[in-house]
């Protein structure tokens, strides 16, 4: 017989991309910076009091699921956000800030390699699979 937990549990399809981590900063320095990190989990509870920052937790899930389906709209003016992604054995790393709602730096990695690398001034490299090296 299938338990309550078992039956909610989350089955991943082979091409499902799984959120592993993700750490947000946003007005850094600032009365009102706003930090987030946390490592998640199958199953995630958000848990606290009101106006602690549920919402805005969801938000910036939200805001990145937007930026990577490439509907690009900050949700603060300065911020820098790091998250981890696994899927299908294998793993990537995506960072981005941005000032005055302009990206300021990109960087993305699969497996430990290098894909895509920009800074402030939008030159940077993004690695070529045919030729195997950066253009």
């Amino acid at each position: 017989m299938e338990t309550r937990s078992e039956r909610f549990q989350p089955q991943p399809k082979a091409k499902d991309m799984i959120l592993k981590s993700i750490e947000y900063t946003e007005n850094k320095g600032l009365p009102e910076e706003w930090h987030l990190s946390c490592i998640l989990k199958d199953v995630n509870l958000i848990v606290g009091r009101n106006a602690t920052g549920k919402t805005r937790a969801l938000n910036l899930i939200s805001a990145l699921t937007n930026l990577l389906s490439g509907n690009f709209q900050p949700i603060s003016d300065h911020a820098l956000l790091a998250a981890e992604f696994e899927w299908d054995k294998r793993s990537a790393k995506y960072e981005i800030g941005y000032e005055d709602r302009k990206i300021v730096k990109e960087k993305l990695i699969e497996n430990d390699t290098l894909l895509l690398e920009r800074g402030m001034d939008g030159v940077g490299r993004i690695f070529a699979n045919q030729l195997n090296d950066y253009i």
